[in-house]
């Protein structure tokens, strides 16, 4: 004769398995975002880093995007032009859309930025 209580792990499991599935399914989602701002923070650091070197928007530029391989960045780029100035690189993007966390994130902008010292200046030949 069964016992009475002949299948309830089996209940027990069926009913805490989706909650269990969307918890693993949100922390990986919030892992996505989170590297996504450090690519964000790196695409900033590499975008500087370019700019004390040279005032070419489009090296600069191209020097953050290769620091984030697909997000879609925007980058804007405020520096001086002799030796000693500021060169300050913002960079910015939208999270990519998922279906649990972007409910809680929707609207948000993943942003960073960075400031060194022009090396060279504009005046200097190459």
């Amino acid at each position: 004769m069964r016992s009475p209580e002949a299948g309830q792990s089996t209940v027990e499991f069926a009913l805490v398995l989706p909650l269990v599935l969307i918890l693993i399914l949100a922390l990986l989602q919030v892992g996505v975002l989170v590297r996504d701002q450090i690519m964000v923070l790196g695409a900033a650091r590499e975008g500087v880093r370019e700019a004390i070197v040279t005032p070419d928007q489009g090296a600069i530029a191209a020097a953050a995007g290769d620091a984030a391989p697909g997000l879609k960045l925007n980058v804007r780029v405020s520096r001086g032009t002799r030796r000693g100035e500021p060169a300050k690189v913002d960079v910015s993007t939208n999270p990519a859309k998922m279906p649990l966390v972007g409910q809680i994130v929707d609207g948000m902008t993943l942003k960073s930025s960075a400031i060194m010292r022009i090396e060279k200046s504009d005046s200097v030949a190459r």
